[in-house]
């Protein structure tokens, strides 16, 4: 069940506060390619010309101009297709909330971090046991996040690619569009290059993110030597999925990948260990050794990070990174 409101919001609506938030939340959690804002709005209960504006372009996004009327109603099809888009709204996201305490990289067994002295890597924020998609059981979910996984990861690199555009397009006089400046500042975070618009800058940074774009690549074109995707398989451990490198033997995932994990959360979990048979490691670090984020400050150690990679692919696609924890990043 989605998120619902007493009254309109937007323009000539109600506009109750809490009914704004409600709508603001939502709004803030769609993916840019869906029709989410830019910029994420305010969530002050204050209808003005941002939220007005953002709920307009959403509507037009999804259901084309001549439908758009800048207003939410209860009940109405601008609210479902919010709920059903929103990573806030219960839809794509669903009831599987974790929270990550520690930001070392999910494949890493929660008794080794107790060893470091921080606790476990996540704890439940709120949890409702994992439901299996329509087929049911282990392997309907596992298929669903590998499926997902494939999906984020065209839409990335597609989004880089998208960018690299962007940088030739500025050697003819043309800025960057709101849309390759996040995708940008995205990439400046994650793989630690230069957001700085100048010719030597510019060369440097393609440089990098066509890197980024062949790993995706390779990570999309992962077989097994029979020429097959990699099985999964569930066990019985405190962790959410690891791999030994070899996609012959597949992907085995953890408890924590059907009791811990929301939906978000499983695709981005097999994305990180995707880029792993690919030789990627934790920021240079062992493949089963846990790398702080913060140690990862230069662009090799972020290219040899499945962590800073598969961030990189959550944020591009849904504007935010550990998916799993939808309520408190």
């Amino acid at each position: 069940m989605g998120k619902t409101i007493t009254g309109s919001v937007g323009a000539k609506g109600v506009n109750r506060a809490a009914d704004v938030k409600v709508v603001q939340d939502l709004l803030n959690g769609v993916p840019m390619q869906q029709g989410g804002p830019n910029t994420p709005l305010k969530i002050d209960g204050l209808c003005g010309p941002k939220t007005t504006g953002a709920i307009q372009a959403f509507q037009s996004r999804q259901f084309g101009p001549t439908r758009a009327d800048s207003r939410v109603d209860p009940g109405g099809p601008t609210l479902a297709s919010l709920n059903e888009l929103s990573a806030t709204g219960g839809g794509l996201f669903g009831p599987d909330v974790c929270l990550l305490l520690d930001p070392c990289p999910v494949d890493v067994k929660t008794a080794s971090l107790f060893q470091l002295g921080t606790g476990p890597s996540f704890v439940l924020a709120s949890f409702v046991p994992t439901s299996a998609p329509a087929g049911g059981g282990d392997a309907a979910i596992m298929q669903a996040a590998f499926k997902d996984s494939r999906t984020t990861l065209k839409l990335a690199r597609n989004a880089l690619t998208n960018l690299l555009t962007g940088f030739g397009s500025e050697r003819a006089g043309r800025s960057l569009n709101d849309f390759q400046k996040r995708v940008l500042n995205s990439v400046g975070k994650w793989l630690k290059v230069e957001t700085a618009q100048n010719t030597a800058a510019r060369t440097r940074t393609t440089a990098v993110v066509q890197s980024a774009i062949n790993l995706m690549d390779r990570n999309l074109a992962v077989k097994t030597s029979a020429g097959a995707d990699p099985t999964f398989r569930r066990v019985p451990d405190a962790f959410h999925a690891a791999v030994d490198g070899n996609p012959d033997h597949g992907v085995n995932c953890g408890d924590h990948f059907f009791t811990v994990d929301g939906p978000h959360c499983r695709r981005d979990v097999l994305t990180h260990e995707f880029f792993h048979f690919l030789g990627v490691h934790h920021g240079g670090g062992a493949l089963n050794g846990p790398t702080v984020r913060s140690a990862i400050t230069t662009t090799t150690q972020a290219l040899d990070s499945a962590d800073n990679l598969a961030q990189l692919v959550s944020e591009l696609v849904n504007g935010k990174t550990d998916a799993c924890v939808r309520a408190g990043d």
